[in-house]
This record gives structure tokens, sequence and C-alpha cells, in this order.
């Protein structure tokens, strides 16, 4: 596990001990909830050339704490992983990325254990490695802060365990890109 991950972890953790409180008897009532997921590649956002993007598929930690019995405060971290522009010798790139996400959720039961889900909010996105060029390797650092939203639905089991599929947009300054998630949360 990379030291970025277990900081997210960590982090989100704290955040949700702090906001907490004791189990609720149903999910849908609880105070707060830990969620795990797996997306589709981020790569939109970079533009075509005369090199294939290569990217690995991203895996998210998440926490919220439901401050409203519609609305929860939600603290993401995403491990994009490597993403490498292969193709040519001497053009391209080789990247690690990781991502930040801070924002409101709102939520709208429309069955007895499904709701709707609708949040946005701002990431953080850092991404370092190396260019390809025909000189050389160049470091590059990329650090940018934009808006995201997401939309979705969860499904409620029995007891505190609950299944969401969402999709979630990031304005990257590269240009747009989103990903389709799936994952479980535990309510608490």
């Amino acid at each position: 596990m990379s030291n970025k991950f277990i900081a997210g972890l960590l982090l989100s953790s704290c955040a949700l001990a702090f906001a907490g409180s004791a189990a609720a008897a149903n999910d849908q009532d609880a105070a707060g909830y830990l969620g795990l997921r797996v997306g589709s590649e981020l790569d939109d956002r970079f533009p075509s050339g005369p090199y294939n993007v290569e990217t690995d598929t991203p895996y998210s930690i998440y926490g919220g704490w439901n401050f409203h019995s519609h609305w929860a405060l939600e603290l993401g971290y995403t491990d994009v992983g490597d993403i490498r522009a292969v193709g040519i010798s001497d053009a391209g790139f080789e990247l690690d990325a990781d991502l930040w996400t801070l924002g409101v959720q709102y939520r709208q039961p429309f069955a007895e254990r499904f709701e709707l889900v609708a949040g946005a909010g701002i990431y953080q996105l850092n991404e370092d490695g190396h260019l390809i060029t025909i000189a050389g390797q160049i470091p590059y650092d990329n650090n940018e802060t934009g808006v995201q939203a997401e939309v979705g639905v969860r499904f409620h089991f029995d007891g505190p365990l609950a299944l969401r599929a969402s999709y979630q947009w990031f304005d990257f300054d590269g240009g747009g890109d989103g990903t389709p998630w799936l994952g479980f949360e535990f309510g608490f």
C-alpha cells in the first residue's frame, strides 16, 4: 500500500471519528459511512496524439458524515494509479496520480431500500513523474484544483451495508473527464 493511500484512509477515519455518533439501527439513519469503490480509467483529459494513453483502474476510499436526513459531507481519496503515454520512443510521459475530493452529497429515498444520490464539491489532483522527450526525461509535477459532481443510486442491504453505483465527473484543466464507480459502504 502506498503512503498516500494510508494517509487518505487515516484522514477519512479521523474525520468520521470526530463527526460520528453511536451506530444507528438502520444504515439510512446512520451518522456516518465509509466506502470502498472501483472505477474506470481517467484518461480523457489527455489530448490524443501519436501515442496511446494507458491508465490503471482507479480505486477510492471515502467517508461521509450525515449532518441532516438528506445531506452529508463527504471526503474521498482516489489512487488514480500509473498513467503512461507510449508508442513513440522519444515522446510521451509516465505519471503517478492521486485525487482528493471534498463535497456535499444529497440523497433522496425513492423506494424501500433505494436512494438517489447527487453531490458536488472540489477536487485536488496530484500528478508526478516525467515527460519523455527527444532530449531525455524531464521531471513533471502537476497539482490542480477544480470542481467535481456525482450522481448515482444507493441500495441498502439489511444492516449497515449498502451498494453504491454512481458516475463522477471532474473539470480537469486538460479537459473534463469522469468515471463510473461501483462500491460498498458501511454505515455506522
